[in-house]
């Protein structure tokens, strides 16, 4: 009754890292202590440019270096709207990113995704390694202020469904 799965349709890969960047962070052995104050507009950009990098994608991303809240938007966007920066790939991959501040850490978030266009809405399983290339959402060396990375892929799956739910 399993069918094999051949394609799917207008994938998406979110990312999600989060690092504290204010306060005081120990190692898991509790020997080392980290104080971390205020943004560090560089660590932002080099993480994204880890990832972007290999999607050959630049982005000059405009950073805020102040805290004007508790929770606000990294980068610096046109006033009263969300500041969102999108790309595009040599993929014909489309994405974008929206960093944020939240309390104490920061939540870094990306989104990559093919397009939905009639006629050419298939994508392969077996591309969908064009979504990592060359390992780039890998997690960075350990530290004690890293507090972890999500990884969420999604796609429409072209099966049929079946005549009686219970076989869903």
């Amino acid at each position: 009754m399993s069918e094999k799965i051949a394609s799917i349709y207008a994938p998406s890969l979110y990312w999600f890292a989060y690092q504290y960047h204010r306060g005081l962070v120990t190692s898991s052995d509790g020997t080392t202590a980290q104080n971390l104050g205020g943004i560090n507009p560089q660590w932002v950009r080099n993480q994204y440019d880890r990832i972007l990098t290999n999607f050959e994608v630049e982005l000059k991303l405009k950073i805020r270096q102040d805290e004007p809240a508790q929770d606000f938007d990294l980068l610096i966007g046109p006033d009263d709207e969300r500041a969102i920066e999108v790309f595009t790939t040599s993929q014909d991959l489309e994405g974008f990113i929206y960093p944020q501040c939240l309390h104490d850490s920061y939540a870094l978030n990306l989104n990559i995704y093919q397009p939905e266009s009639r006629g050419k809405e298939e994508y392969k399983i077996k591309d969908l390694a064009q979504f990592n290339p060359e390992n780039c959402f890998k997690p960075e060396l350990e530290s004690a202020s890293i507090l972890g990375q999500t990884l969420l892929l999604s796609g429409y799956v072209n099966t049929t469904p079946p005549d009686d739910i219970r076989e869903l």
